[in-house]
Parts: structure tokens; sequence; C-alpha cells
């Protein structure tokens, strides 16, 4: 189903872009330069606040806005080549592509919320994918409006929507939005570190290690979340991390990434952590060690430490080698 009940390009513009800015919200805790993230973008005099009002982009000119016009003609009569063509008539202006951006992620938003509860009975799929994959395929260009019109936000549905995005642009895009990973706001940090899960390059790698080490301990539980999410061996990290870590939230955290690793010496540290759990009487961490121990190795329900040690013992879990990430088969 297309958004036809989308506001169109005319009106959105006049609403959202040439209105007064939104006003700073007593909520906001912390003050972040965001239009000094992408100088230029912002218009004049706006006041730029964490709020759920769109970021106070500057009008497109009007040779920017026909072309714009173009690309949403074509986007909703799904004439690709069209769309394309237009889009490379803006590619160079950043204020235009920013709105580009902006009509594909209120597609995605709208497609999304439509689909609501009837998620789990689509077939094949679902309709958001098409303003979402569009998105992503823009790349760099689509960062600004991705960071500034969603992970600016106080709601966390439209942070969650960034970060996937980000997420889905790829290492190759980081360039363009790495620096938002040093906002002063916590809640900001942590979606950025959700977006380099799994990913393993320099750049992103340079960003969870400073992660590690965070002032805020949700931060650090996403750093090690998204270390242990990548398809190499960081079980000697995450081990280590355990026993210097103080805080019960991220040692949690060290404990699930450790289970999603898998392998013999993960499995034999988090039981060493659930005997500690148990003499605490640390019953979130009594679970989590469970509930990670059952992820690797199949069993269906609890167990007492001297159980789990016993079944290891008589278990198939692969050890790893130094250097690299061991087979699942077994786990």
């Amino acid at each position: 189903m297309e958004p036809s009940r989308l506001v169109p390009w005319t009106l959105l513009i006049a609403a959202v872009g040439c209105g007064t800015g939104p006003s700073p919200s007593p909520r906001t805790q912390v003050e972040i330069p965001w239009a000094d993230l992408w100088p230029g973008l912002a218009r004049p005099g706006a006041v730029v606040a964490v709020d759920d009002a769109a970021f106070p982009v500057q009008r497109p000119s009007d040779e920017a806005l026909g072309a714009l016009r173009r690309a949403e003609t074509a986007w909703r009569a799904r004439d690709d080549e069209g769309f394309a063509s237009a889009g490379r008539t803006v590619a160079d202006d950043p204020v235009a592509t920013f709105w580009l951006a902006r009509m594909l992620i209120r597609d995605t938003l709208f497609l999304r919320r439509q689909m609501g509860d009837d998620a789990a009975a689509l077939v094949g799929e679902p309709a958001w994918r098409r303003p979402f994959d569009a998105l992503t395929a823009l790349g760099a260009a689509a960062v600004p409006c991705v960071v500034l019109d969603l992970l600016r936000q106080r709601s966390a549905d439209l942070r969650d929507l960034g970060a996937e995005l980000l997420h889905a642009m790829g290492p190759a895009a980081l360039p363009a939005w790495e620096r938002v990973a040093s906002v002063p706001d916590p809640a900001v940090r942590r979606y950025v570190v959700q977006a380099l899960r799994g990913w393993d390059d320099p750049r992103s790698g340079a960003l969870l290690d400073r992660a590690r080490t965070d002032s805020d301990f949700g931060v650090r539980a996403e750093a090690y979340r998204s270390l242990a999410a990548q398809d190499r061996d960081v079980g000697p990290l995450l081990r280590a991390a355990i026993q210097a870590e103080d805080d019960p939230f991220v040692r949690r955290a060290i404990v699930e990434g450790l289970g999603a690793q898998g392998g013999a010496e993960n499995a034999e540290a988090i039981v060493d952590y659930l005997e500690t759990a148990i003499a605490d009487r640390d019953r979130d961490g009594v679970e989590t060690a469970n509930l990670a121990l059952m992820a690797m190795t199949g069993r269906p329900e609890y167990d007492s430490v001297p159980g789990w040690r016993q079944y290891l013992r008589s278990s198939n879990l692969p050890r790893r080698n130094e250097g690299g990430r061991s087979s699942r088969e077994g786990i």
C-alpha cells in the first residue's frame, strides 16, 4: 500500500522547512550543537533542540524543488529509472538531498506504522522495505537526515530506525557520521554503538574500543554486545572484561555476548559467573547466565553450577583456536 495520506511536497516544505523552529524542550538535559555537525543545512537563526520535531532544514531552491517533485512523482509511480534520474539532479545539493531522504524516511515510518500488529501475518517482503532500501542506497548522502531527523529525537522508535538505517548502510558510510559518537548525550551514543553491531573494520573498531570505556554504563553494555556480534573470536576480550567491569548491567551484557559467541571456554566463563551470581543472590545475573548457556547448548531448562559443569564436560562444544572464530557445529 502506498502512503497516499502523506503530505505533498509543497505543504510539507511550508509546514516543516520554513516555519518557526522547534522550541527548546524543557526535558532536554544535554545541549548538543546539532546544527554544527553539518553546517549550512539549518535555517539561519533556527533553534535546534532534542525534540520530536523535524530538523529545521533550509528550503530547497526552486530548481531543486522541481526536481524533488519529479522524484516523488516517479517514486509514487514506481518508476525507478525516473526516480534515480531526478535524484541525480540534486545529488550535489545537500539541502535537496536532505529533503529527498526525508521523503523516504516518512514513507518508511508511515508504512511501518500502518503494518502494526499485522506484521506476523505478512508473507513476502513488507512494503516499508522499498523506501528503507532506497535510503540505504543513498548511503552517506542520506546520513545527515537520518541523524538529524531520527537520532536527534526523544522517541525510541525513531532512534531505533535511525540506528537500523546507519547499520544497513554499512561501514562505507561510517566516515559521514562517526562524529556523532562523540556527542555529549549518552542516549545518542548508545544508538551509535548499536548501529556498529557486528562490524569488524578499523574505524568501527576504534569507536567500539572507545565505547567500552565510556562513562555511561549503557554505552559500555552496547559496545560489548556489538563486539560479540562480530564474526570472529572476541571471547578472550569478553572474558577479561567480566573481571574488569564493576557495573552489573554491563557484566550481564558481556555474558550475553559470550553466549552469542559460543565455544567451550566462553561457556566455562559463564558458569563461573553463574556461581558468583548465585553467591551474591543476583537473580538477574543467574537468569542471564542460564539463558546464555541454554542458547549455546540447546538445553531447554536452567541448571545448577554442578549440573552445568557436568554437562559441559560431557558435551562436544568446540574449543576455539586463538585468532579465529570456531565453527558453531555441535553448539
